[in-house]
């Protein structure tokens, strides 16, 4: 299994759960339903949460320009025209202008918008669930521009693209390259019987097309998998750290070995994570972070299923300089400092005649050769 490193963006135009012990600290933003992939983390400042502009653009389709004598982006989206300039609440959508209630900033060089932009500007509906620190957008995005969408109705991209793209169904417009580089089949050289067809073979990529486990509805399956293990491993706080956060990371993981009365896996995790819990209270551990995982990445090697992941998390502490993030890998990361980065998720299947339904995370599934530090 290949792992990459993590992309440096442009420095402009760069791009909460019910299972955390805490409520995330990074917002978590949907649009139409959808995780949106953030690069550069959202975040709220005096009440207020920002979100990165250029995310923005490239998850609606927008194309966004930048002046840097005055400060200023052209957001053109549709039949709109919008005049963004930093450190300015006003901006101006054709011959009009608005008044936001917060100016768009520049945040370590990277251009956000108060989440009102959203709403005020492009028509959208956005809705805050303060509880669990999530943004939900809501926006008909174009559909007579001869523009494609996948079948969870998120824009295609079809230039630009990836040296391997031939390998998947589709590119989306929001993702970088490099979430799809370096992915390598491994069964490139079998002859397929079975056709991607649009709208139905639409969720992986077309060289697993005729597995009969990789269906959409067990990739959808296996995706909420991940985000559940990451939700919790991600987000986690030694003072509120429960028996039940306990429990539910121990069902995302491999049960080890086969051998119970009805032939199923026997868990080998619990006693594991319980020392980890005792890890995380002994050294005043705190984690923070977010992930994002991509459907149409999925492939699959030798006996296993993967799905590329970006992920970016800190490990606070005020009382050790190195820490470990569980992952079933023994690695010493820094604390206090943001890493980012790629890996390739794997899950396998629980049972001998599984249908594909009950994977399970396979074991050192994220290995942090492929993740590095920010500064």
């Amino acid at each position: 299994m290949k792992k990459i490193l993590g992309l440096v963006l442009s420095v402009v135009l760069t791009f909460g759960c019910a299972f955390s012990t805490y409520a995330n600290t990074i917002p978590r933003v949907y649009l139409n339903n959808n995780k949106m992939l953030l690069q550069n983390s959202p975040f709220n400042k005096d009440g207020y949460n920002y979100i990165p502009l250029g995310a923005l653009a490239n998850n609606i389709g927008a194309t966004l320009t930048w002046n840097q004598s005055d400060s200023t982006f052209t957001m053109v989206y549709e039949t709109k025209t919008i005049k963004i300039k930093i450190n300015n609440p006003e901006i101006h959508i054709n011959s009009s202008s608005v008044n936001l209630e917060e100016a768009p900033i520049l945040n370590d060089g990277v251009a956000y918008v108060p989440v009102r932009f959203i709403k005020d500007a492009l028509g959208a509906s956005v809705i805050y669930d303060e509880k669990d620190n999530k943004i939900f957008i809501t926006l008909a995005l174009p559909t007579d521009s001869g523009q494609k969408y996948d079948a969870y109705g998120r824009l295609e991209r079809t230039t630009n693209l990836p040296s391997n793209a031939s390998k998947f169904s589709y590119i989306l417009n929001s993702v970088p390259n490099s979430m799809y580089s370096c992915i390598e089949f491994y069964q490139d050289t079998t002859t397929w019987h079975k056709t991607p067809v649009e709208g139905i073979n639409y969720l992986y990529p077309n060289k697993i097309s005729s597995d009969r486990l990789a269906t959409p509805a067990n990739i959808e399956t296996w995706k909420k998998l991940f985000e559940k293990n990451l939700e919790l491993r991600l987000n986690v706080d030694y003072r509120t750290v429960t028996d039940s956060w306990v429990y539910s990371l121990t069902q995302t993981y491999p049960t080890g070995f086969w051998g119970d009365k009805d032939d199923n896996y026997v868990s080998d995790y619990s006693k594991e994570l319980d020392t980890y819990a005792q890890y995380l209270k002994d050294n005043h551990l705190i984690i923070e972070g977010d992930y994002y995982l991509e459907p149409s990445t999925t492939y699959m090697s030798v006996g296993t299923y993967s799905m590329r992941c970006w992920v970016r998390f800190r490990i606070n502490s005020d009382k050790v300089s190195t820490a470990k993030l569980y992952d079933g890998v023994d690695s010493s990361l820094k604390t206090n400092t943001w890493y980012s980065g790629y890996a390739d998720l794997e899950c396998d299947t629980a049972s001998r005649d599984s249908d594909g339904s009950d994977m399970t995370i396979d074991a050192d599934y994220l290995d942090f050769g492929s993740i590095t530090a920010e500064n």
